[in-house]
């Protein structure tokens, strides 16, 4: 009998599809809604609109995760290294995710609520 991807051990959400939503608050700042799930498949699309958002001269980045139902390394490395890039052009990112329980616990288990807390 075939078992879903829950029962075979794979986390829940994972298949979900990614989306993104773009809000410009100012010229300076852009908030980046994220839902579904964020993995190595799906990445590259948040990276490309990062990457847009930063060319534009975004300064101030918020990254709401609330909707993020899985979140892999790849998706942990690619905050940390947007982080460091914003911090380089002295901005800033903030990561929204109080209230989702699955992201405080990647963040507490991987350390990284010390640098987005």
């Amino acid at each position: 009998m075939p078992t879903s991807g829950a029962e075979a051990g794979e986390a829940p959400g994972a298949a979900e599809p990614l989306h993104l939503v773009v809000r410009r608050r100012s010229p300076d700042e852009v908030e980046i809604v994220v839902t579904g799930a964020l993995d190595v498949v799906s990445v590259d699309k948040l990276r490309a609109r990062l990457d847009e958002v930063l060319c534009e001269g975004c300064r101030c980045l918020i990254v709401n995760l609330k909707g993020v139902t899985f979140a892999d390394a790849a998706a942990l490395g690619l905050l940390v290294k947007t982080r460091a890039v914003l911090m380089r052009e002295r901005g800033v990112l903030r990561l929204v995710y109080r209230g989702n329980p699955y992201i405080e616990r990647v963040l507490r288990l991987t350390g990284l609520h010390r640098i987005f807390g």
